[in-house]
């Protein structure tokens, strides 16, 4: 059973407009938009599954674990061509991240090594 229910909505209370997201019970909602009733649903959902990656990619925050946690779970759902900049974005964050920790560099592509270690995760489907 698919759920229909919006991740997103607007509601005003007070005059004033509140955005409110729930968390959603699965991950992502490949088979279905993922905004159902918002201006937010003309964005291109596999455009945001890019920018997400490219966004929490060198992140030290919980996103890394989240997006990470979505990719894995929607990977086999996720079109190849979308798979296959995700995949390029990620290779090279590990090409410059190796580079980064052999010369001592304070910056480093994938974050710190909890980070690094979730972005392994994904490669490995990148591998299989």
């Amino acid at each position: 059973m698919v759920d229909r229910t919006p991740i997103a909505w607007r509601y005003q209370s007070g005059g004033r407009w509140h955005f409110v997201q729930r968390r959603p019970t699965t991950t992502l909602f490949m088979p279905q938009p993922l905004f159902t009733d918002c201006a937010a649903r003309h964005f291109d959902q596999h455009m945001l599954l890019i920018a997400a990656t490219r966004y929490a990619l060198g992140r030290k925050t919980y996103v890394v674990m989240d997006i990470c946690d979505g990719l894995v779970s929607a990977w086999p759902l996720i079109p190849e061509k979308t798979r296959a900049i995700i995949a390029r974005d990620i290779e090279e964050a590990f090409q410059q991240d190796d580079e980064a920790r052999t010369d001592g560099s304070g910056y480093k592509a994938l974050g710190m090594d909890c980070d690094r270690a979730q972005w392994e995760r994904v490669r490995a489907l990148l591998q299989q």
